[in-house]
C-alpha cells in the first residue's frame, strides 16, 4: 500500500508548492478585500499604518484577536478594502492612520471599535459609505463619552472622502472634537473638501463636528446629539458653509459656534448665515469682515452675539426679513462702516434684542452705523 510513499509526498510537495506560487500571484487588493494574508508571520515585523484587531481573526494563534493590515508595499499597495464586520482598532497602535495617496474602503454595515484613547487620522481617501438600513459605526469599546479622542480628517485628504450614513459616538477625550476637518492656515495651501451626510454625530465630551481653517466639506442631513459643548465649531476661518438638512438636540448648546484659536478669523469670500432652526450661529470670537466681503443674515435666521462684529470701510451686510439678533453683555455688538442694509417687512420685522432669559435694558450694548458708513445704508420694519 505504502510502496510508492516516495513518489505520494514528491506530489504532495510539488501541489504545496503550486499552491503557495498561487497565494503568493494574488494581487495585493484581492488579499486585503478577503482579509486572507497567506503568510501573516511575513508582515508581522512591519511598522503597520493600520493596526487591526479583528474579532474573528486569530493570525499568531494565542487564542486572541489580533491582525495587521498595513498600507505601501505587499500585501495592499496602498489600497485598503476592509471586510463587513467589526473591526477592532488597538493593539500596539491605539488608533489608524491613512496616509496621504492611500485608500481605506469600509464597507456598509461595519463597526469600528478604537481601544480607550484610541483614534483615526485621514491623510489620504477614507470611504466610508453606509446605508440608511446598514450604518457604519465608530465607536468605543468603553460606552462613555470622551472615551477615545478623534476621527480627524487632516489637510491632505483626498477629495473622494466620504462619511455617509455613519454613527460616530463616545469620543471627544481631552481637548479633541468627537470629528475635525482640517484645511491649511495658509490660503494658498490644500482645502480639503469630504463629504459628510446623513450622518448622526453624538455623544462627545466636547464638540461633535469643527472646522478648522480653510477646509471645505460638504455636510448635509446629519444629526448631532448629546454633544456636551457645541454639535458643531467653525475655527479660523468662515466661508459660506451650508448645512443643508442637519439638525440638533440636546447638546451643550444648540447651535454653529464661531471662534478662533490661533489669530484672528480669516475671510476668504463672502460669508452667509443660513436659517437652520435647531442650528443657531453664536459669534464666540470678534468677527471683523473685511473691505469687499460681504455678510449675509438669510431670512429667519439666529446670530446671538456673544463677541462684537465689525463691519469695515467696503464691506458690505445685508440682514433679511424675520432675522433675530440677540446681544448678552457689553461685547455684544455690532459697528458699521460698510453698507448696512436691514430690511424687514411688516409681517417679518427685523428683531435685535436681548438673548437674556429675562431681559431688562442695557443688557446689550446696540447696533452703530458710524460715520464711515456707505450712502444708502437703510433699516425697515426693525
Amino acid at each position: 500500500m505504502f510502496r510508492n510513499w516516495k513518489f505520494v509526498i514528491s506530489c504532495g510537495l510539488t501541489a504545496l508548492a503550486l499552491c503557495l506560487t498561487c497565494l503568493l500571484a494574488i494581487p495585493g487588493e484581492a488579499r486585503a478585500a478577503e482579509y486572507g494574508h497567506p503568510f501573516p508571520g511575513g508582515f508581522w515585523n512591519y511598522d503597520p499604518g493600520i493596526f487591526v484587531e479583528d474579532e474573528n481573526r486569530d493570525w499568531n494563534g494565542d487564542g486572541e484577536p489580533d491582525g495587521t493590515d498595513r498600507f505601501g508595499g505587499a500585501p495592499n499597495d496602498g489600497i485598503l478594502f476592509w471586510p463587513a464586520g467589526i473591526h477592532y482598532v488597538g493593539g500596539n497602535n491605539v488608533g489608524f492612520g491613512v496616509p496621504e495617496n492611500c485608500r481605506l474602503e469600509i464597507p456598509a454595515g461595519s463597526s469600528v471599535i478604537f481601544s480607550e484613547g484610541g483614534g483615526g487620522t485621514v491623510g489620504g481617501t477614507l470611504i466610508a459609505n453606509g446605508t440608511a438600513e446598514q450604518p457604519i459605526i465608530f465607536t468605543c469599546s468603553k460606552k462613555e463619552k470622551g472615551a477615545w479622542s478623534s476621527l480627524r480628517i487632516s489637510k491632505t485628504a483626498g477629495p473622494e472622502t466620504i462619511l455617509n450614513h455613519c454613527t460616530i459616538e463616545y469620543g471627544g477625550q481631552g481637548d479633541w472634537c468627537l470629528l475635525s476637518v482640517y484645511g491649511d492656515n495658509d490660503t494658498q495651501g490644500p482645502h480639503p473638501a469630504p463629504t459628510i451626510t446623513n450622518c448622526l454625530i453624538r455623544n462627545s465630551n466636547t464638540v461633535g463636528l469643527k472646522i478648522h481653517f480653510d477646509a471645505n466639506p460638504i455636510i448635509r442631513n446629519c444629526r448631532f446629539e448629546d454633544n456636551d459643548e457645541w454639535p458643531v465649531a467653525i475655527s479660523n476661518n468662515l466661508k459660506a458653509y451650508t448645512f443643508e438638512g442637519c439638525t440638533a438636540g440636546g447638546n451643550g448648546t444648540n447651535g454653529i459656534c464661531i471662534t478662533s484659536y490661533q489669530g484672528g478669523i480669516a475671510i476668504p469670500g463672502d460669508i452667509e448665515f443660513y436659517n437652520y432652526p435647531t442650528l443657531p450661529y453664536y459669534l464666540c470670537y470678534a468677527l471683523s469682515v473685511p473691505d469687499q466681503r460681504n455678510l449675509t443674515i438669510h431670512e429667519g435666521a439666529v446670530l446671538h452675539l456673544y463677541q462684537p462684529l465689525f463691519m469695515e470701510p467696503g464691506s458690505g451686510l445685508n440682514i433679511e426679513p424675520g432675522v433675530i439678533i440677540k446681544g448678552y453683555d457689553s461685547n455684544s455688538y455690532i459697528t458699521c462702516n460698510g453698507l448696512f442694509t436691514a430690511l424687514g417687512t411688516a409681517e417679518k420685522p427685523i428683531i435685535f434684542t436681548s438673548g437674556k432669559a429675562a431681559p431688562a435694558p442695557g443688557d446689550w450694548s446696540g447696533v452703530s452705523i458710524a460715520n464711515q458708513s456707505a450712502n444708502g445704508s437703510r433699516l425697515q420694519h426693525c
